[in-house]
């Protein structure tokens, strides 16, 4: 039942109430159909990492902010798309960048039947610092819209 058939069954002091409602709601029905309505702005983010100006070719990138962590695996070509859980629709704002190096790769003991780390991983390009939103000093903002942001970090 529409907001005005509704309005049109009860008492005639309630329409008067009702109809501008009804208008409104008609209103925020059609927005959805329209540019411009709709929820808070949103961004997809992607980038290259670089530590030392060289392409960071395995690890994690994360970009924090008052609790929320939106993440991404590093490729092999040093790219990342930024990801909060399974979508690429990320909320713009300010962040704290950080950088981490890539969990290590397990394989399975056959002597034991435990899982083992495979290899050790090579955490020397992964300053120590920006491991944690506490230490890292890597701010970032991410507009509206689609971005590339290209992130680099001071070898060391």
């Amino acid at each position: 039942m529409t907001g005005l058939a509704i309005a049109a069954s009860l008492p005639l002091v309630h329409a008067r109430f009702l109809k501008p409602a009804a208008g409104l709601l008609l209103a925020a029905a059609s927005c959805g159909l329209t540019a411009g309505c709709g929820g808070p702005p949103t961004a997809t983010v992607s980038g290259r990492v670089t530590v030392g100006g060289q392409p960071v070719t395995a690890g994690q990138i994360a970009f924090e902010a008052d609790g929320t962590l939106l993440a991404s695996a590093i490729g092999p070509d040093g790219r990342y798309q930024l990801r909060n859980g399974n979508s690429t629709s990320v909320p713009p704002g300010d962040y704290t960048v950080l950088l981490a190096p890539p969990p290590p790769e397990l394989i399975e003991d056959p002597k034991t039947t435990e899982m083992r780390p495979a290899a050790p991983v090579d955490q020397s390009r992964f300053p120590q610092k920006y491991r944690s939103p506490e230490t890292s000093d890597l701010r970032q903002t991410i507009p509206p819209g689609n971005s590339e942001i290209d992130l680099e970090f001071p070898a060391g």
